[in-house]
């Protein structure tokens, strides 16, 4: 008689968590959304960086800008070289390509 006051106790100690147990995995699955939407950015950024990169290759922009340094006086490119010019720019370029690319994933 004992073992079925404890089973009805047990399940009603069940039905008093409900509650409080529906909180804790309504949290745990915001959280894991959250998480897994943040990781989803992190990859997609990734891989429209490395896209950006490709199109710089394939584009031919770096035979361009160069061919445009080679022609500048060499103390200036002295200079610009000493304000690291051509890593900012490449920066840049870098920047605004995967900007575009990321402009074309949808979320």
């Amino acid at each position: 008689m004992e073992s079925i006051v404890d089973f009805f106790n047990y399940f009603a100690g069940l039905i008093d968590n409900i509650p409080t147990q529906f909180d804790s995995y309504f949290d745990r699955i915001v959280v894991w959304l959250i998480v897994t939407y943040f990781e989803l950015k992190i990859h997609t950024m990734t891989f429209a960086a490395t896209i950006a990169q490709a199109i710089i290759a394939n584009v031919g922009l770096s035979d361009i800008l160069n061919a445009a340094w080679s022609s500048i006086d060499s103390q200036v490119v002295v200079v610009m070289n000493y304000c690291r010019v051509p890593d900012a720019i490449n920066l840049i370029l870098n920047a605004y390509l995967t900007r575009f690319i990321l402009g074309l994933i949808p979320f």
